[in-house]
């Protein structure tokens, strides 16, 4: 695959029209769910589960979007006994607004922010867990490595990117889908190819988590197209 090429996207933008802007949240959404990032998801988190009775686990979510992610996995965490505490992190002033909304219901087990990813307005070890999906592609190499370090010092336990792996399969597989189910939405309609133009290689991320600091990094492929990170913030015990 050639080399990793960082292309404005349009969702990164402002001043969108509403309902086209909650349409491709939703058709991110329906990425996640449909092809494999949410089974990325379930695998590593499995063993954070606690049992009915622990004190729930304390999950940072960066770029959550329209915050769909976080209450699929309030759901998935609530139906297997746990009860967990989510923090949604997004920097657009247009989306944060729809995540809040859709949060709402949640009550306090959701809550959504607007901060800046690089600059993540918790302390240290806030979190049990901090994740991050379909958002390292947006950034330079050196501010992902800089995103995955603040993700460590937040979290106490576990660090996770889920992200797009870039090969030829899958920008082809996006160029189809956008001339198919997403040729009616002018920004997922660009940002589906271009997405799988800046994402990584296994190796490149693997890079991306030892230079953040990570212990135990490993990168593991899940079908079709997608690439999860895990990794231990340094100094904490396996």
């Amino acid at each position: 695959m050639n080399a990793r090429r960082l292309e404005p996207e349009r969702l990164d933008d402002v001043g969108h029209d509403a309902e086209e802007l909650r349409e491709s949240l939703n058709q991110v959404a329906q990425v996640n769910r449909r092809l494999g990032g949410l089974r990325a998801l379930h695998h590593a988190l499995r063993p954070f589960v606690a049992s009915a009775g622990r004190a729930p686990l304390r999950l940072l979510d960066v770029g959550t979007g329209n915050a769909a992610l976080p209450l699929h996995l309030l759901e998935w965490s609530a139906a297997r006994g746990a009860h967990w505490n989510v923090i949604g992190v997004d920097r657009h002033p247009e989306i944060t607004p729809i995540a809040a909304r859709r949060a709402a219901p949640a009550g306090r087990a959701l809550r959504i922010v607007r901060a800046d990813a690089l600059e993540l307005p918790f302390r240290n070890g806030s979190f049990d867990v901090a994740l991050c999906t379909l958002t390292l592609h947006h950034f330079e190499d050196e501010s992902a490595i800089r995103l995955v370090r603040e993700m460590a010092r937040v979290a106490r336990r576990a660090v996770l990117v889920n992200d797009l792996e870039r090969n030829r399969a899958a920008e082809l597989g996006a160029r189809l889908l956008a001339a198919t189910l997403w040729r009616g939405n002018r920004l997922t309609r660009h940002d589906g190819p271009v997405s799988v133009r800046a994402a990584f290689t296994p190796g490149e991320l693997r890079e991306i988590g030892d230079r953040a600091g990570l212990q135990d990094v490993s990168v593991r492929r899940h079908v079709p197209f997608r690439l999860l990170l895990r990794g231990r913030p340094s100094g904490v015990e396996p």
